[in-house]
């Protein structure tokens, strides 16, 4: 009930104080605990409460893999979609084209994550280079000029570059 109204407090209180009371936890109860943290954002806890259940000898229905799956999948970690999809087929569920696409779109995801992160070290790179220029005054000849436009280019940061160095020479 908490789980679903977005209460995880409420939701992880109540899991505990059913497991100190010696109540029998059950699949669905297990499973609605693993929702709470993948709607919270935190599917590595998801994942910690999946071995508790393995230790019990209780599997996860395959929708709860599923949706483990996709959160990290959303984030595009890969490493945690593929632990996921590891375990699916370790609780006995053959993965389906879905599950598979799933897997894939993590994997796509994360390489995107990581394209965009090398793109801002670069351009950060670049910047601090062209305003060390600026600042000791340092002209640079033609074709000096032609290799940094042909690097910023390929780097698809011209318009950044150039806006960053207009603030710089008005500032």
């Amino acid at each position: 009930m908490y789980s679903k109204a977005g209460n995880l407090t409420l939701a992880e209180e109540t899991f505990e104080e059913l497991k100190l009371l010696g109540q029998p936890l059950d699949r669905r109860s297990y499973g609605t605990m693993i929702m709470a943290y993948i709607r919270a954002g935190m599917p590595e806890k998801g994942e910690m409460i999946i071995r508790e259940m393995d230790a019990q000898d209780i599997r996860a229905g395959s929708e709860v893999y599923k949706a483990l799956l996709r959160a990290y999948s959303i984030v595009g970690d890969a490493d945690g979609a593929q632990r996921v999809f590891d375990e699916i087929q370790l609780a006995g569920i053959p993965p389906d084209n879905r599950t598979c696409a799933v897997l894939l779109n993590a994997y796509g995801m994360a390489a995107l994550v990581l394209a965009a992160y090398e793109k801002e070290n670069k351009l950060n790179q670049a910047l601090d280079f062209l305003i060390g220029l600026e600042r000791e005054r340092i002209i640079i000849g033609k074709e000096a000029s032609e290799v940094l436009a042909g690097w910023f280019g390929r780097l698809g940061v011209v318009k950044e570059v150039e806006l960053v160095l207009r603030e710089y020479a008005a500032g």
